[in-house]
């Protein structure tokens, strides 16, 4: 079984796009230095879709990865996407690619 806590961003690493910061193993998300409340699903599937930007992840891999021990129907995945993209507000960061997955396509910066 892979657990979010065993993937992702890499230890002690900090991802910042635009006005924000994420600290993955902090699990905190911050904009202009402002803490973003989203879900801890929203959160690790944005961590997984950060540590992946620039391509397409694929829905079933988001669902393995995030749902590790359930059965989960893609209205979840696609709720959970929502309210990223509502908590990260106007800009264009996570894109679906129709009947592939999403992509995080915002330029990151990985700070140790």
């Amino acid at each position: 079984m892979m657990l979010m806590a065993d993937v992702g961003i890499g230890t002690g690493e900090v991802i910042s796009f635009g006005p924000f910061r994420v600290d993955r193993p902090g699990r905190l998300i911050e904009r202009n230095g402002q803490v973003v409340h989203v879900g801890s699903r929203a959160f690790d599937l944005l961590a997984c879709l950060l540590e992946r930007s620039g391509q397409i992840v694929g829905k079933a891999e988001l669902l393995r990865r995030v749902w590790p021990d359930s059965i989960v129907e893609e209205g979840s995945l696609r709720f959970h996407i929502n309210a990223i993209r509502k908590a990260l507000g106007e800009g264009r960061y996570i894109v679906n690619i129709s009947g592939r997955g999403y992509s995080f396509v915002a330029p990151v910066s990985r700070l140790p």
